[in-house]
C-alpha cells in the first residue's frame, strides 16, 4: 500500500498507458480500472445525450482539466477509449500569465479560470 501523496506521484510520473507501453503503467491502469471506466462512462453518457438531444452540438474534442488531467497518459487513454480528440487544457499566455514558481500544475486552475471568466462575462 502507498500513501495518498505517493499514489498521486505514481499517477503523475507513470500514469496510465493506452497501449500498455510499460508494466508499471499497466499495473496502475489495472488498479484504478473502476475509476477509469466510471469516468469514461460519464463522458460517453454526456456525448450520447448531445448526439440524441442536441444535434447541432457535436463536440469535436474533450478538454481535460483538474486532477484527472495531471495523470500521465490520461488524454491518450481517453482518446483511444472514446475515439475522439482529447487534450489537456493549457492556459493561453495572452489570457493568463502564470508565475514561474507556481507550485501546482496549471490544469488544476482550469475550474477557477472558467468561473472567473463567467463572472467577468456576466458583469460586462
Amino acid at each position: 500500500a502507498c500513501s495518498h501523496a505517493e499514489a498521486i506521484d505514481l499517477l503523475q510520473r507513470y500514469g496510465v498507458a493506452a497501449d500498455g507501453e510499460n508494466r508499471l503503467s499497466g499495473a496502475i491502469c489495472k488498479s484504478i480500472r473502476q475509476s477509469l471506466q466510471s469516468m469514461r462512462g460519464e463522458l460517453q453518457k454526456t456525448l450520447s445525450y448531445l448526439r440524441t438531444h442536441r444535434h447541432g452540438l457535436q463536440p469535436k474534442q474533450v478538454i481535460l482539466f483538474g486532477a484527472g488531467a495531471t495523470i500521465r497518459g490520461m488524454s491518450e487513454w481517453l482518446a483511444q477509449e472514446l475515439r475522439m480528440d482529447i487534450r489537456v487544457w493549457q492556459p493561453d499566455d495572452h489570457l493568463l500569465t502564470l508565475p514561474e514558481d507556481l507550485s501546482v500544475p496549471p490544469v488544476l486552475l482550469g475550474a477557477a479560470v472558467a468561473a472567473s471568466a463567467l463572472a467577468w462575462e456576466n458583469n460586462s
